[in-house]
């Protein structure tokens, strides 16, 4: 199967450091950044992914996505931390960043320094100061909230040291495994995933890896994959996948020999009979309701559940139409800071407190 981890590591961690901007005349204030680094980011992103980026998104809208999610979790940590004096905003490098993010390679994404954006926000606490965002931090360092908040600006971490999230891990590496150790990401042809391996740094994906059986994959870049036309065989779990505009469709079950029949195919109209396919096949807004697991391959594209209506369960999980998340049960629109929630999925910000959206104290 394909791994993702590796990528959305990558957006995160972007998302902390790098703060890039369109080309201005004039220094953008701190409140619009999120904005416009998001679109930014996004863009570089879906060039590195192609096709494969609704599958690793699950089907969320890259940009608005993003910039929700710094304008309520981010900025107001930013905020608070350049009024106090703990962080120091130069919109004036925004261009300089902003040029160094688009003229990157797309191995660049993986690490998590990028000199000139470094220049943006200038953290003024010292390593062992107490701190709320890793903004605040001097130099190669995180704000480590783990057990405590306010957390303490703390060193990042080499290869092998003990880690649970990416932020830890010194550039170009990233937290995988279970227990978590910094680890590089794997390149081109190496072996990734399986429960144990760290995922593919970009532009590679990781293919053919499971992770219930302890079965690892081999990176792969995505004109090696995404190779079968319509009509052809396919296999997402050995890593064979469709070319851009086809989708690989599971069309048959052979119970004697536990052999799944994969097919490429065009994608499906509005209500029209369908397979489940990876990537889905049905259009923006409706999915397959074929059940593989219960014995049934084929089904209809069926709409996906709005606002108000109970979340479908899917095999990643509850699912809403577009622009809608779960939330307690339900699909919702994504509740901003201030309005009403069940639980933190429901929240921009990603903290929901007395069923109403709140902006983090450490981030």
């Amino acid at each position: 199967m394909l791994r993702a981890s590796c990528i959305s590591a990558a957006l995160s961690a972007l998302l902390l450091i790098t703060a890039c901007s369109k080309s201005s005349t004039a220094t953008p204030p701190l409140d619009q950044v999120p904005a416009r680094f998001a679109n930014d980011i996004c863009d570089r992103f879906e060039s590195c992914v192609g096709p494969l980026v609704d599958l690793f998104l699950s089907g969320a809208d890259c940009r608005q996505t993003f910039t929700q999610s710094a304008e309520d979790n981010l900025l107001p940590l930013w905020q608070a931390a350049v009024t106090d004096g703990s962080l120091i905003y130069d919109g004036a490098q925004l261009d300089a960043c902003l040029t160094a993010l688009t003229g990157s390679s797309c191995g660049s994404l993986n690490q998590r320094d990028l000199a000139p954006c470094d220049q943006v926000f200038q953290g003024q606490i010292p390593v062992g100061g107490s701190c709320n965002v890793e903004a605040q931090c001097q130099g190669a360092r995180y704000c480590d909230s783990s057990s405590t908040c306010p957390g303490t600006c703390t060193d990042r971490k080499d290869e092998g040291a003990a880690c649970t999230d990416d932020a830890e891990c010194i550039s170009g590496l990233t937290c995988d495994g279970d227990p978590g150790t910094c680890q590089r990401p794997r390149n081109a042809g190496e072996s990734c995933g399986g429960g144990s391996l760290p995922g593919c740094g970009l532009p590679t994906v990781c293919m053919g890896d499971d992770a219930e059986a302890g079965t690892p994959g081999t990176c792969r870049s995505l004109s090696d994959a995404l190779t079968a036309a319509v009509g052809e065989s396919c296999d997402p779990g050995a890593g064979t996948l469709c070319v851009e505009g086809a989708s690989c469709a599971l069309v048959s079950y052979d119970p004697a020999t536990m052999d799944l029949t994969w097919t490429c195919v065009a994608a499906y109209a509005a209500g029209a009979d369908c397979s489940l396919a990876v990537p889905d096949a049905c259009p923006s807004g409706q999915v397959c309701s074929a059940n593989p697991a219960g014995g049934t391959f084929s089904g209809s594209c069926t709409p996906l559940p709005t606002a108000s209506e109970a979340c479908r369960t899917g095999s990643g999980g509850p699912q809403c139409a577009p622009g809608l998340v779960c939330d307690g049960g339900s699909c919702a629109v994504i509740g901003r800071l201030g309005e009403g929630c069940v639980t933190d999925k429901g929240c921009a910000s990603g903290k929901c407190t007395g069923n109403l959206c709140v902006a983090p104290v450490c981030g």
